[in-house]
């Protein structure tokens, strides 16, 4: 019981990468974690909300007629906010933790 009562009471949960499922032909869900993300599910005129966690933590799913393909599609295009803080300080590094440099051309 005390195991329960810990992992209910985790104080933070980091935006993890929506979920996508295909539960239908041409009917997918996409289920997210992140408040933004599903505020976006909610604008679209072809979403719905299928389910939310009542449990404590954040947690939406939407349905929409589209194929997986354009599912996916659609997180990738539309998740940036939830990494972009990240991508700017990432730089090339080889297998030993060097920098990569350019090519130079004789």
């Amino acid at each position: 019981m005390s195991y329960l009562k810990e992992f209910n009471e985790s104080d933070s949960v980091l935006p993890q990468f929506p979920a996508t499922w295909k539960v239908a032909p041409g009917i997918c869900w996409i289920q997210c974690n992140d408040p933004q993300t599903a505020r976006r599910l909610g604008r679209l005129k072809d979403s719905n909300l299928v389910a939310e966690a009542v449990s404590g933590k954040y947690l939406r799913t939407y349905v929409v007629p589209w194929t997986l393909v354009k599912a996916n599609r659609w997180v990738k295009r539309n998740i940036k906010h939830i990494y972009e803080g990240f991508s700017d300080e990432i730089s090339p590094m080889d297998g030993l933790g060097n920098k990569k440099r350019p090519i130079q051309q004789a």
